[in-house]
Parts: C-alpha cells; sequence; structure tokens
C-alpha cells in the first residue's frame, strides 16, 4: 500500500558494473559527441558487456481481486525504442515492464 509520500515515478538506469569498462565520452565545443575525426587520436575500445533493454510496456490496472487489466500498450516512440518511458510528475500510472538483454 502507498502512503501520502509515495513517488510519481521509477527512474532505472543501466550503468556497466565496472564503470571504468565504458569509454569515456568526449565532447566537441557545442557539446554533441565529438565525431572521432581527429587525426592521430587512439581508437577507443567499445563496451563488451550485456545491455537491458525495454522489450515491451503496458499501463494496467489492478483490480481489488488483485487480477491485472491492461488498459494501453505504449509504441516505440512512447518507450524511445526501449531506451526509457516518461513518466509525468502529476501523471500517476501503473506500468508492466518487460525487459530484455542484447550484447
Amino acid at each position: 500500500m502507498c502512503s501520502a509520500q509515495c513517488g510519481s515515478g521509477l527512474v532505472l538506469t543501466f550503468e556497466p558494473e565496472d564503470s571504468g569498462t565504458a569509454p569515456e565520452k568526449k565532447l566537441g565545443e557545442d557539446g554533441f559527441l565529438a565525431s572521432g575525426s581527429d587525426r592521430g587520436a587512439e581508437k577507443e575500445s567499445r563496451w563488451k558487456g550485456k545491455r537491458i533493454g525495454l522489450a515491451s510496456v503496458k499501463g494496467i490496472s489492478i483490480a481489488d481481486d488483485g487480477s491485472q487489466k491492461r488498459i494501453r500498450t505504449f509504441n516505440g516512440d512512447e518507450t524511445h525504442q526501449g531506451r526509457h518511458v516518461r513518466i509525468g510528475v502529476d501523471d500517476f500510472r501503473i506500468l508492466r515492464v518487460k525487459l530484455y538483454e542484447y550484447e
């Protein structure tokens, strides 16, 4: 049961277990990711760990008897192709999220 202090959402961040394995991102002067056209710059190694994405996201309601009813299914535009789901500050929802792993 939720008290009056409940939050309005859930934020999941997926980071490698060893933060030293992910390459450091180099930003250009405009704040965007550098294109990598620097000659003589050493080639960065790609992170080889597993990643997790959102396979499906469904808005549900839970009845008094505990059964779940699907209200709607979020599409790829709403889940940003499986990367994240935005939930508004006062937009209280129950989401059923199925995750998948990939390399």
